[in-house]
């Protein structure tokens, strides 16, 4: 029998995301010149979780989604960045 698709299931399967997400988290950080500390990206988790949930149930849509998470994460820690050209960069380095 010959296969016409493979799928592969690459989140934390063959890819470890969490390590991917924070490195990527990390360095758009650094390349905005800020440090980013260990209770931000547990207030990113949160944030990001809440609007996947949103997200599945059809109040959102994957482009607010992006740069939702980042604008109340700035808003939380009182950063003065753009949420759409920062979720662009951290999606091009994850």
């Amino acid at each position: 029998m010959q296969y016409e698709i493979i799928l592969f299931d690459a989140d934390d399967t063959l890819f470890d995301y969490v390590k991917a997400e924070i490195y990527a988290l990390t360095n758009t950080f650094e390349e905005f010149g800020v440090f980013i500390m260990p209770s931000q990206l547990e207030s990113y988790r949160k944030i990001n979780q809440l609007l996947w949930d949103e997200y599945e149930k059809g109040a959102i849509n994957l482009g607010q989604l992006r740069t939702e998470r980042f604008r109340r994460l700035f808003i939380e820690y009182n950063l003065n960045l753009d949420s759409s050209i920062f979720s662009e960069k951290d999606l091009g380095i994850l």
